[in-house]
């Protein structure tokens, strides 16, 4: 049958019609998932920003002796969750940004945990050597006692032969006081000298780290098609950093000073 001009037309017009609606199904569709993975993206990169930013307390706090292992752990979790966020939806440029983060932050922990490890054992051996001092002490006090109650007048043979041994016995709780109080003092100035170290070089090791965390936000930026000055925002973080540093360089000093 031969279909008339007419006819082609509906035909042909009928499926234009369909392929123009089915080609913007397919780019309403296409748009949809974009602004999908740019939302899933996003709301990821927020979050790691902040969990992320718990690495710097987490360094900072490395010479809290206050703080045991499991607390600063603690800090740590909600980083590693949204790093493994981002490797699944990140392009290979904010990965590998956040990859040297990682490292830096790795590196400089297991740093700091060995240094907090010595500051435990001289902070365990300060303890041991005040208890040492605290018992020979109390021992002193009773051999003084001891003596002093002893009869001044007409003493029996008895008490004059213990004299020479209470004496010895108090000479010798004395000289072990004093030897135990020498190692105080040398722990204590260790101990000191360590939190100070670990004060400084947290916070250093924080700023090298939030320097690195500065790299994954442009990253992110970038891919999230959010402008940045990024010369400024560098440079200002640094000089930023800079003077945090001074501060609690500062601060060391002022406290050795009193």
């Amino acid at each position: 049958m031969k279909l008339s001009p007419e006819l082609w037309g509906v035909i042909i017009g009928g499926a234009i019609g369909v392929v123009t609606t089915t080609i913007g199904l397919i780019y309403n569709w296409m748009q949809y998932r974009s602004h999908q993975r740019f939302g899933l993206r996003q709301g990821i990169y927020v979050e790691a920003a902040a969990t992320m930013s718990r690495g710097v307390e987490y360094l900072a706090s490395m010479g809290r002796t206050d703080l045991d292992d499991g607390q600063l752990a603690q800090m740590l979790y909600p980083a590693t969750v949204a790093a493994n966020k981002i490797h699944v939806v990140g392009t290979q440029a904010t990965i590998d940004a956040l990859t040297n983060a990682s490292e830096t932050l790795v590196v400089s922990a297991l740093e700091m945990a060995k240094r907090r490890i010595v500051l435990k054992a001289v902070q365990a051996k300060l303890a041991a050597a005040e208890a040492a001092a605290g018992q020979s002490t109390a021992y002193m006090q009773q051999l003084g006692a001891l003596i002093d109650n002893l009869p001044r007048s007409a003493p029996t043979p008895g008490v004059l032969a213990a004299i020479p041994g209470l004496v010895d016995q108090f000479t010798g709780a004395r000289d072990r006081m004093l030897q135990a109080q020498a190692h105080i003092d040398v722990a204590r100035s260790e101990m000191v000298a360590l939190q100070r170290e670990l004060f400084t070089d947290g916070v250093k090791a924080a700023l090298d780290y939030q320097q690195e965390l500065i790299k994954v936000n442009i990253a992110a930026r970038r891919e999230l098609g959010l402008a940045l000055d990024e010369a400024k925002y560098r440079n200002d973080m640094k000089k930023s950093a800079e003077r945090m540093i001074a501060v609690a360089e500062r601060t060391i000093r002022e406290l050795e000073a009193h």
